[in-house]
This record gives C-alpha cells, structure tokens and sequence, in this order.
C-alpha cells in the first residue's frame, strides 16, 4: 500500500507536480495556496466565463482536504484550507461592495476595508465549515472523496443561500452564462441545481487521479459518468432551446438616464436629475410603448409625495402606464413613520396620475436598507445607506400585480432577484417578471454584470421573460431562456415588444423534490464506509 501511495504521489507532469506540492503544504504556507485558488476561482464567473479556471481551484482544493485527512488534527486542518478558500473566492466576488462607501466618502469610507473584509471572512466560514467536515470523515476512495467534498461544498452554498436572510451571490453554476445551453439544466434543477452538478463533475477527475483503491474499470465509469454530466447537460439545454415566441401586441421601455449615485442625490442636482428622467418619456421610441420601466430609486425623491414630479410625469405619460421605483413612507400599527423601498405602477385616470399598484420589498439588503443590530452600529456612526434615515421596513412576499391592460407581473427589486422562488407560482404565476435594480452603488465593477448573470437565472427557473431595468447596470427584456432579446447598451431609451412566457418548467414545479433527491444521492453515495480509516481514527 505504501508503494502504491508512492507511485501516486511522483510527479510526473504539470498537474502531478501541482498536486504534489498542494498536499505537501502545511499551516500558512498551505492557506496560502488555498488563497490563491480560491481568487483564481473568480475568473470563472462573470464577466470573465473562464470556467476551466473554477476546475483548477477546486482541484487544488480537494488535494489539500485531502491532504488534509492525513494530518492528526483533520477538522482543524480542514476548516483552515476550506476557509482560507472561500475567504478568497469571496473577497473577489463580493470586493464591488466596497464602492457603495465611497458614495458618500466623507461618511463611511472609514468602514470600507472592514466591510470588504467582514463580507468575506464571513462568508469563508461556510467554505471552513465544509472544509471540516469533509477532512474528519474523508473517505478512502478518490471518487468518493469527490462525491464527499462536492456534497459537502454544496450544503455549504445551500446554507449560505438561506442563512440569516441568505446571500446566494456567487453560487458555483453560475459560472455558465444565462441563456447559454448548460445554463438550461436550471430550467429542471434551478441554479442551486446546476451547482451541486457542477461541482461534482469538476471534481470528479480530481478524485478519479486519486483513486487508489479504485480499479481501473472504476475509474472509467466514473470517467464517463463526469462526461455523460458534462456534454448530456449541455446537449439537453441546447435541445431546450428554442426561438422564443414575441408577443406583437405589447411593447415595452426601458428608460435610465446614467447619473451616478453619488450625483444623484446631491442637493443641487436633485431637479436636473427629475428633468433628465421626464425627458425620457418624450423620447420618440418610447411613444408607442405600453409600458415604461425605469430602474430602482430613479428620482431623487419621495415620488408618491412629490407634486412637482407626479405633476410632470402626469403631463407627459399620457396613455401609457409608468413602472418606477420609489421610497414611500406610512405609519404602522402604533402610529410610528415607517419607509418602504417600493415598485409603484402609475397612470392617468380622469383625475390625474393614478397610483394602480405597489409592492414593498421583501428582502432587504442587511447593513445597506436594514441594519442588524441598528443601536450598535448607530453608536459607531455607520446607519446603512438607505435613502431615508432609519432605513426600510421589509414588505410581504412578492405577489402578482394585474396591470390595467391585463398582464400580470411579478415584481423583484434588485437583490431579491438573487433568490430562487420568490416568483409566485401555481394560479398567481406572472406573465412576466418586472426586475428593477440600482447597480450604480457598485461602479465599474464586476458587481453589475454578475448581479445581470444571476438575475437571468430567474427567467430560466421559471419559464418567464423578464423586464430588467438598472440604474448603474445592465437593462434588458430577456427571454424565457435567460436570453437578450433587447439590450441598452447606453444610457437611454429601448423600447421592444416582450417575448411570451413557456409553460411552467419542471424546476418551477417540482424543484424542491429534484433537488431534495439530488442531494441525497449525492450524500449517501459519497457517504464513508463504517470501516473507513478516517471514522476509525480518533
């Protein structure tokens, strides 16, 4: 067995020689490597799509758990290598938070390098937690190693998605861009799905290296089985795809007019920003729109209070019907001022602008609309960054909204586009999700075209088009199929006619079942045996 681990171990190529001096790392030199897989994973994600980048992290990743397995205190090691890649992989994926600081940099820029660093080190710990637990109970066959760590790197991603709020930024099947064929398989599994399926296949071959109580006829099933995921997937979804369906009869537009954040809410710029919006519903292609969509928090305002706006937006809508994003403020039940970051649907009635529905967010941005432990943090000097003090008051689960010309739509107001099935479903599906987002807190990052990627997710889980209008990011009509039918490429006004919803998908009606199943077998299969050295050990 010895001669046999030996042989293993010789480095004899390019990744023999990487594995070898991944396992042979110890303590800091060890959470460095891990580091740096960790950040290289990044470029696998959007905008870069570099996937094979996300297979090299995770392969490295797997020969340190395992490497891991081996040292006395396994778990403590574990969580070390697992916690040292995550805190990487996060910090890249989430750094864009540091620009909402510097809005307004008199006030919080102080705060930026420890919340860029929180955020990540936080969210590290999942990445630990698997790294752990995989490690103590590492079993000794390779492709159960991998089955084992992908299970358990999963349920990492699954708790991170769901825990206190969830933040399911950054799950590892969105490395496949929105619309493209592998991106299909959400359309039966969601995207947590697709991550559990892509970390298995990644790390299989890693596993398949490692075997070494595996036969060779093992080897080669499992060798085709990481293949038959892989292309079947991808075979699955470029045979789902199909030209979508344009409903002729409606047209939508989109409207932004650029400025950024830190401009928009200054004093002196409040009515040249209100201008620049109004002008916008003058714009030629827009005059034969139905609908109009402008972003979260366009104006400068409290709209719904606001006569000089309502008045103009009155004067120049005409027929059409308006969709924006506006803080509103009510009372509660004891009579105390409460704010909600809302959507509000406007049009023209016989006695002026009519205010036809509104939906208040429902999941709001921790430390940004709603602040976790507010007197705490309030003491410090930091009260988040909503737009009116004392931050937003969360509304109920979104909920279907029957426009006046008959559509139904399911309004998602940035972050809540994150989050599988918040759409409604069953006899409240929509005609169409409406995803208004304020991406200019985040600059010239990869925080907007990552947040787009995602976001398209949703029309593929669900079947639906959906109307994406950003400030600060990227607006769309996109397909059923996670696909951009019509783009602003500018600040702007675009204007199309939307494409039809698809029946509901197997995801939108079973999906928790899939995936429930999916994660069993995966969890039993790389389950260690009862005689496996890493439970025998102490």
């Amino acid at each position: 067995m010895s001669e046999l681990r030996q042989i293993d171990r010789a480095p004899d190529g390019p990744l023999s020689r990487m594995r070898a001096r991944a396992i042979s790392l110890r303590g800091a030199k060890a959470g460095l490597l891990a580091m740096l897989a960790g950040g290289a994973a990044n470029l696998a994600h959007a905008p870069f799509f570099l996937w094979p980048a996300l297979v090299l992290a995770l392969w490295v990743l797997f020969w340190q758990i395992g490497a891991a397995a081996e040292e006395p205190r396994r778990w403590r090691a574990g969580f070390w290598r697992g916690w040292c890649f995550g805190t990487a992989y996060f910090l890249g994926g989430t750094y864009w938070i540091g620009s909402a600081f510097l809005v307004a940099p008199e006030r919080h820029a102080i705060y930026m390098p420890f919340a860029v660093a929180a955020m990540a080190t936080g969210l590290g710990l999942f990445w630990g937690a698997a790294g752990a637990i995989a490690a103590r109970y590492w079993p000794d066959r390779g492709p159960k190693q991998a089955v084992w760590l992908g299970f358990w790197l999963f349920a990492a991603e699954f708790a991170r998605g769901h825990a206190f709020g969830g933040f399911p930024w950054h799950l590892p099947g969105a490395i496949w861009p929105a619309g493209g064929a592998m991106s299909q398989v959400a359309a039966y599994v969601g995207l947590y799905g697709l991550s559990a399926l892509t970390l298995l296949v990644f790390l299989v071959p890693a596993g398949l290296a490692d075997g070494r109580n595996d036969g060779f006829g093992r080897k080669i099933a499992f060798a085709i089985g990481a293949v038959a995921l892989l292309v079947g997937g991808g075979i699955a979804g470029a045979n789902r795809l199909k030209p979508a369906d344009i409903d002729e009869s409606k047209r939508i537009a989109l409207g932004e007019t650029g400025v950024s954040q830190r401009d928009k809410w200054r004093p002196d710029n409040r009515s040249n920003v209100i201008s620049q919006y109004l002008r916008l519903l003058e714009a030629p292609n827009a005059a034969d729109a139905q609908i109009i969509v402008w972003p979260e928090g366009a104006l400068p305002t409290l709209l719904l209070e606001d006569p000089v706006a309502i008045d103009g937006i009155a004067e120049r809508l005409g027929a059409r019907m308006l969709i924006v994003g506006a803080t509103r403020r009510d009372v509660d039940a004891n009579g105390d001022g409460i704010a909600f970051n809302s959507l509000a649907v406007l049009r023209n009635s016989d006695s002026g602008l009519r205010l036809d529905h509104v939906y208040d967010k429902h999941r709001l941005v921790p430390f940004s609309e709603i602040v976790p432990l507010s007197g705490l943090f309030k003491a410090i000097g930091f009260e988040g960054f909503a737009a009116i003090a004392g931050g937003f008051t969360p509304g109920p689960r979104p909920r279907s909204l029957q426009l006046a010309n008959g559509v139904r739509i399911a309004p998602l107001i940035c972050y809540e586009a994150l989050f599988p099935g918040l759409t409604p479903r069953g006899p409240d599906r929509p005609d169409w999700i409406v995803n208004i987002s304020n991406d200019s807190w985040f600059g010239v990052t990869t925080g907007p075209p990552q947040h787009f990627n995602q976001a398209r997710y949703r029309a593929i889980e669900e079947g639906l088009p959906m109307i994406r209008s950003a400030s600060g990011g990227l607006s769309a009509i996109i397909d059923p199929y996670g696909r951009v039918t019509q783009a602003m490429p500018n600040p702007s006004v675009v204007a199309a006619a939307p494409p039809e919803s698809l029946p509901p998908t197997i995801y939108s009606r079973f999906g928790r079942v899939l995936l429930l199943l999916l994660t069993i077998l995966i969890f039993f299969y790389g389950l260690p045996g009862k005689t496996n050295r890493a439970l025998a050990r102490p």
